[in-house]
């Protein structure tokens, strides 16, 4: 339904002669270049920090609410390096982003070697270099975005930002989700069914409720 829904949406707005969005903005290689960084910069956020939510709840045994106030030093270095990465940005251009985007993978390699007992101490250093890194991107891109245009259509270059977000926050979620899911499954036993096998949060209750050797086997 919604490669539908874009296909008619893009069919509309080449035909009418008052498009709500110009298409042809998108053969501006700074107005598209923008756009793109702003989705992949958000699809790895908020696919780490979906992904991490799992785990700081399910593996460290962290509430909601600490899960949720452990992310924030992600927010926080991001703020901090936001007026970073918008100096770098004018002196260096658009190799602020390449920088930003290194650092970025090298949190996400922080992060993949985590393992079993590293605590929360060895996550935060990958939360700060993701925030340094996605703080460092923003300013470029969302600069790429507005200088694009002339000043009348502003706005339009602002609402392109922000379905950028959105685009890439949802199919963040939705596609690391998908490969974390993926991973947990292949990783149960064989003899493990039923809804144990859909999330960590219900194979946790399977084995509480279970109990025993079977419980803790599962657990």
């Amino acid at each position: 339904m919604a490669v539908m829904a874009l296909v008619a949406f893009v069919g509309w707005e080449r035909r009418t002669p008052h498009a709500m969005l110009d298409l042809g903005l998108f053969r501006r290689r700074p107005f598209t270049g923008g756009s793109l960084v702003i989705v992949l910069m958000t699809f790895a956020i908020a696919g780490m920090t979906f992904s991490l939510t799992q785990y700081l709840q399910f593996v460290l045994g962290y509430t909601p609410l600490e899960a949720g106030l452990r992310t924030v030093p992600l927010a926080l270095a991001a703020a901090v390096s936001n007026p970073v990465g918008l100096q770098l940005g004018r002196r260096i251009g658009h190799w602020v982003i390449t920088i930003a985007f290194a650092l970025m993978a090298v949190a996400f390699l922080i992060i993949a070697a985590i393992r079993p007992g590293d605590g929360y101490g060895h996550l935060l250093t990958g939360l700060i270099v993701m925030g340094i890194g996605g703080g460092m991107v923003g300013p470029t891109a969302y600069t790429a975005i507005t200088t694009a245009l002339p000043k009348e259509q502003a706005g339009v270059g602002s609402a392109v930002n922000d379905a950028a977000q959105e685009a890439g926050n949802a199919f963040g979620v939705a596609v690391l989700g998908s490969v974390l899911s993926a991973a947990y499954a292949s990783s149960l036993p064989d003899g493990v069914t039923g809804p144990a096998r859909e999330s960590i949060g219900a194979a946790l209750a399977a084995a509480a409720a279970r109990g025993g050797a079977a419980g803790q086997a599962l657990a």
